[in-house]
């Protein structure tokens, strides 16, 4: 809910305490952990961070790619591309 009401800090916090908590959990959460992912760097660009962006778009892709979720891969380097490609232009 704090990403959708632009409360970027609150979202980034959530975000990392829900990666914590996915380990803990006894069912599978590769989907839940790849929304977390997205979000959490999304979070990162609107609030203007983009080095954080970047370390977590790393950390994520690696994840995604071990793996072999390819359709998260590919959301994460489009969305990823655009902002760098901006950021360097």
């Amino acid at each position: 809910r704090a990403m959708t009401a632009g409360h970027w800090q609150r979202a980034i916090d959530t975000a990392r305490h829900a990666l914590e908590l996915a380990p803990r959990v006894k069912a599978p959460t590769a989907w839940e952990e790849s929304g977390v992912h997205t979000l959490l760097g999304s979070a990162f660009e609107y609030q203007g961070d983009l080095a954080q962006m970047e370390r977590a778009y790393e950390v994520c892709l690696r994840e995604f790619r071990a793996r072999g979720d390819a359709i998260t891969e590919l959301i994460v380097v489009s969305a990823y591309g655009l902002t760098r490609a901006a950021a360097h232009d």
